[in-house]
Formats: structure tokens, sequence, C-alpha cells
């Protein structure tokens, strides 16, 4: 008897979940959209150029606030006509780099730096790299 008890229970919360995503499935999908965080709308492509545009905010800046890749955020750039610099890596001059590189030699560590310059993590490897290959 408790067998058949239990799966009567299991059957009716069944029922109960089907119906719970029928009801949701009726809904119009204009008004779902908004649960959806990857949803881009036009608001939000306009902050990113706007915020982009104003200077001293990175590409992986502005896809940390706003929860998106940093390709896509790139990508919203470059759609609306905005000239994508080069990147952190190609700013560095050969001292820089050569700093970075002793720095990271004398123990620092990739995240130390790349908080220090305002950069990301591979940023700073690239930099590294790209210091001892001028260096060899």
């Amino acid at each position: 008897m408790r067998s058949y008890c239990k799966k009567a229970r299991q059957t009716a919360e069944l029922i109960a979940l089907l119906d719970r995503l029928l009801a949701n499935a009726a809904e119009p999908a204009r008004e779902r959209l908004h649960l959806n965080r990857h949803t881009i709308n036009a608001e939000l492509i306009a902050k990113i150029v706007s915020e982009y545009a104003a200077g001293g905010v990175s590409t992986y800046e502005l896809a940390r606030r706003h929860r998106l890749r940093r390709n896509t955020v790139r990508d919203i750039l470059r759609r609306n006509g905005v000239s994508v610099g080069p990147s952190r890596t190609a700013r560095f001059t050969a001292d820089d780099k050569a700093e970075i590189a002793r720095r990271r030699a004398d123990g620092a560590t990739v995240a130390q730096l790349a908080s220090r310059y305002g950069v990301s993590l591979i940023t700073i490897r690239r930099a590294v790299a790209s210091s001892s290959a001028e260096v060899d």
C-alpha cells in the first residue's frame, strides 16, 4: 500500500508541475524576455556604446558590468560604428613590458600586476611572454 501511495503522490506532483509549466508557456513571449539575462535590447546597446565612447572603460570591464562576453561587447561596438582600439598589450611600451616581466620574476602574481595596470590576466601573461620573446 505504501508504494502505491507514493506513486500516486509523485503522479500528482508531476501533474501540478506540468500545469505550472503550461501556464507559464501561455504568457506572451514579450513578457518573458526580461527573464533572460542575455537579452540585448536597444537600451543596453546604447548604454554600452556611450560608456565605451566616454573612455576609460575597457571591453573587459563592460562585459563584466553587463554580464556579457567580451566578444559580444566588441561586436556590439563594431556594429554601432565605434572603433575598438588596440589591445592593452599593444599599448604597453617595451619598457612597460620589461617592468612587468621583472616584477613577475620578482614574485608578483599575475592578478596583482593586472590590478596595478588595470588590465586582464591574459594581457599581463601576453606582456610577459612578448617581453621574454624580445629578449631572446
